[in-house]
């Protein structure tokens, strides 16, 4: 979209440089280079993601696993069938849940973790971006009842 809007000389997500009067052709060739290499890193590090093949991490015991891993389909099946481990996945969390399936069935546990990862690693970033804003917010009105 940033792209686009560039194309169309529109530089309105860049306030800095929106109020310059002759946009220099060369920086905007460098700003648009950028936000390229940006959506090429995004695109490697965040594939896009078909959460319908996931649901089983989420609760093995109704959806399969889509794979053509008999190993790990034999884990699924086996879990499946555990009415103790069904009840313990009830009482707790999902995160819980799959690191104490580990020694029991690693290959199922160690997927279901590598997808769970992907999030709570972002919402962990969500959470250190909105207490560091909070921080600057308090220091910003701080400093402003000094003044």
């Amino acid at each position: 979209m940033w792209c686009t809007n560039l194309d169309q000389g529109n530089t309105a997500m860049f306030p800095y440089f929106t109020g310059q009067k002759n946009s220099n052709p060369e920086v905007l060739g460098t700003i648009r280079s950028h936000l390229q290499a940006l959506q090429i890193s995004l695109k490697y590090y965040f594939p896009d993601l078909n959460v319908k093949q996931y649901h089983w991490v989420r609760n093995p015991f109704t959806s399969l696993v889509q794979t053509d891993d008999c190993e790990l389909q034999q884990e699924a099946v086996g879990l499946k069938n555990d009415h103790t481990l069904q009840l313990k996945f009830k009482e707790v969390s999902l995160n819980s849940f799959w690191v104490s399936l580990h020694r029991e069935y690693p290959r199922l546990s160690t997927k279901a973790i590598e997808v769970l990862l992907q999030f709570s690693t972002s919402c962990l970033c969500e959470y250190g971006f909105n207490a560091l804003t909070n921080i600057k917010t308090k220091n910003a009105k701080d400093s402003q009842k000094q003044h």
